[in-house]
């Protein structure tokens, strides 16, 4: 896969992450966070069955190595999604849509960086630097936006 492509596919699962996230948060107004949730993975599963059906039946045969190997926690993925999808059905009507946007991705950033350091040795000042203009970006952000906070928080208590 080129650099341009991959670029343009990561660009598009941004979009996709917002666009979803956004109809989930309609969907969990109408019926509740855990609902939205359900059926939010419920129709991801019949997606990515058909998707697996069309384009990747040959790899089910490798599920048998992860436990081979000790490896069946890689199949947590699906669990941490649904608390993902569970907390964002929760919170995605109450923070605009940009600030939700840099919120998620100071957290994931964050995250990021701590898996890069413990997993592969991999830190730097830039990534920190980087890290902390983003979150100075934030807040400048929600200050020249909303100066006051007017927003209802009664949902968190």
């Amino acid at each position: 896969m080129t650099v341009v492509l991959s670029v343009l596919l990561a660009l598009l699962a941004g979009i996709s992450i917002v666009i979803s996230r956004s109809i989930n948060a309609l969907l969990a107004e109408k019926t509740n966070a855990l609902t939205s949730s359900f059926f939010n993975y419920v129709t991801g599963c019949v997606t990515s069955m058909l998707f697996l059906l069309l384009f990747g039946i040959s790899s089910l045969s490798k599920l048998s190595q992860l436990q081979d190997n000790g490896n069946l926690f890689l199949l947590l993925g699906g669990v941490i999604g649904v608390l993902n999808i569970i907390l964002l059905n929760r919170i995605v009507p109450c923070i605009p849509p940009v600030q939700l946007t840099l919120l998620v991705f100071i957290a994931q950033l964050l995250s990021g960086m701590l898996l890069d350091s413990f997993l592969l040795n991999l830190f730097s000042l830039q990534k920190l630097a980087g890290c902390f203009l983003v979150v100075i970006g934030m807040l400048l952000y929600t200050h020249v936006s909303h100066p006051t906070n007017t927003k209802d928080d009664s949902h968190f208590r």
